[in-house]
């Protein structure tokens, strides 16, 4: 079994929850839990969104910026 950081998302929707670092066999009935690291570009905070299309996470839900920064030029 491997451990790993996720990011708790309800169901159908894209604001992140909650983070925990869970077992990757762990489930939760109305949530997804979506994978990441925390190098390089693997930026996630309990409050951003996240584009299933791109598999990162943004500060607004336009997926306009990461981290303050214009997601243009991230």
């Amino acid at each position: 079994m491997k451990t790993g950081s996720y990011a708790v998302v309800k169901t159908g929707e894209t604001k992140v929850d909650n983070i925990i670092v869970a077992d990757d066999s762990l489930s939760l009935e109305g949530y997804d839990l979506i994978r990441f690291t925390v190098d390089g570009d693997g930026l996630c905070q309990i409050g951003m969104f996240y584009n299933e299309k791109d598999g990162k996470f943004y500060d607004d839900e336009s997926f306009a910026t990461i981290g303050g920064i214009n997601a243009e030029n991230h």
